[in-house]
């Protein structure tokens, strides 16, 4: 099948499935609402159940830890036969996704199950955890088998850490800071109920980002592995600003407003001299 995941989103719904699809699509489902994955968030249109959003979160200790990826998927009409088409929306308005050898600014995820590198990797017997769970280990993969090449042995490690210091900044700017102020668009239609979950991760990774950020910022200015210069000081502030605009509100009144209402309430003294 032609990957244009745009035009199949367009043209394809709930009343193009085939039967076959229909009853195959609602046995994934329900399979994953039964078992869910862990750091995959699904969210599904009782409208439409041939579309799925999903943000998974980067897995941990690795350079991706934290961030947001947003993902749609469309079931072909003919599903099982052929795979679901996987559109990446986390690619900074397809103009700074470089942070994964697999992932393309035009939202393609190249990985064999999906048929996005050649037509073998896809059965029928697969399903769409298959295909989540694939797309999820990409990102620990990558980062325990990526090696600079031509490099002494020496100094792989120091390339290593350079490399993934320049991916996780990428990841900080558009995966977390951008995803949560939509600063590049990747999330402008993103479903209420994964923008809060988005908003309630960010909320309980802020430590671990500003951690990392503060470690980093001697190296401001300093060329990246992309050969431009780390922004540290930009994410820095960007980090403070969302975690300021997204904080949970207070438990009870304002303290303003408490203040208000104790103003306006007799004093004890005013209330016997009344009576």
């Amino acid at each position: 099948m032609e990957w244009n995941p745009d035009r199949i989103w367009k043209t394809e719904n709930a009343s193009t499935m085939t039967p076959v699809a229909l009853k195959r699509i609602k046995l994934d489902l329900a399979d994953l609402k039964k078992v869910p994955l862990p750091d995959i968030h699904l969210h599904i249109k009782d409208a439409d159940i041939s579309k799925v959003y999903v943000l998974m979160e980067g897995p941990t200790e690795t350079p991706y830890e934290g961030g947001m990826f947003y993902i749609r998927i469309q079931f072909p009409r003919n599903y099982p036969f052929s795979p679901p088409m996987v559109l990446l929306e986390t690619t900074g308005g397809g103009n700074r996704c470089h942070y994964h050898r697999n992932m393309f600014p035009n939202g393609k995820i190249c990985i064999t199950i999906l048929n996005t590198v050649e037509n073998l990797g896809w059965s029928s017997a697969m399903n769409l955890s298959n295909a989540l769970v694939a797309v999820q280990s990409l990102f620990s993969e990558y980062s325990k088998e990526w090696s600079p090449l031509g490099v002494n042995v020496a100094h792989v490690k120091e390339f290593r850490e350079l490399h993934f210091s320049s991916i996780r900044e990428q990841v900080l700017d558009v995966a977390i800071c951008g995803m949560v102020e939509d600063r590049y668009g990747d999330a402008t239609y993103m479903p209420d109920e994964l923008k809060k979950k988005m908003h309630e991760l960010f909320a309980k990774n802020y430590k671990k980002f500003e951690d990392y950020v503060r470690k980093q910022a001697p190296k401001q200015g300093q060329l990246n592995a992309s050969n431009t210069q780390y922004n540290w000081k930009s994410i820095w502030e960007r980090l403070k600003a969302l975690k300021k605009g997204i904080q949970d509100p207070p438990l009870g009144p304002k303290k303003e407003d408490k203040q208000k209402k104790e103003d306006m309430e007799p004093k004890e003294e005013e209330k016997r001299e009344n009576t």
